[in-house]
């Protein structure tokens, strides 16, 4: 299948991200099988690996040039090298994944490094079910959640603390 005048369209994809070498990933929702289009040659391939299948995905490409593949409801992430063409398991990356400006990403139950990729959890750190995240100029990242666990803290990636602002009942 084509994306070109006439060609077919993938469906039931959530989201695209673009890749170093200005391919598109195409991440699936609900489905297994993630897509990449390249607009130079106007094809569809699918990448190594299986892509879990979770109606929350999300992704992001990482400073190496990798993806980092989460989902709201799976236990684990994935590490998708483009160039390599291989998938890694990471256990433990769900959730958001909010690339910080050193290159590690902020994940619902921690900070994920991807050089190690390892997941570590600083002091004060809560995790959450449903809530939002945002990455300041500054470099903190602001944590709000409003759903069974309702808090507000920010997280500074420079000191690897985490300031708690308050509760809501």
């Amino acid at each position: 299948p084509t994306f070109g005048v006439g060609g077919a369209y993938p469906t039931n994809y959530q989201t695209s991200l673009l890749l170093p070498d200005g391919r598109l990933y195409l991440i699936p929702r609900a489905r297994s099988i993630a897509l990449i289009y390249n607009p130079v040659t106007d094809t569809i391939t699918t990448p190594a690996g299986s892509f879990f299948s979770d109606s929350h995905p999300y992704g992001t490409v990482l400073k190496n040039g990798k993806v980092l593949l989460v989902g709201g409801l799976a236990s684990y992430g994935l590490v998708y090298d483009p160039t390599a063409n291989t998938i890694t398991t990471v256990n433990g990356v769900v959730g958001n994944a909010i690339p910080l400006f050193d290159g590690r990403v902020i994940t619902q139950y921690g900070i994920f490094d991807p050089d190690t990729l390892q997941l570590t959890t600083p002091a004060g750190f809560s995790s959450y079910t449903q809530g939002t995240q945002t990455l300041y100029p500054d470099g903190k990242v602001y944590s709000f959640c409003f759903y069974s666990t309702q808090f507000a803290n920010s997280y500074d990636p420079n000191t690897n603390t985490v300031t708690h602002y308050r509760d809501w009942e």
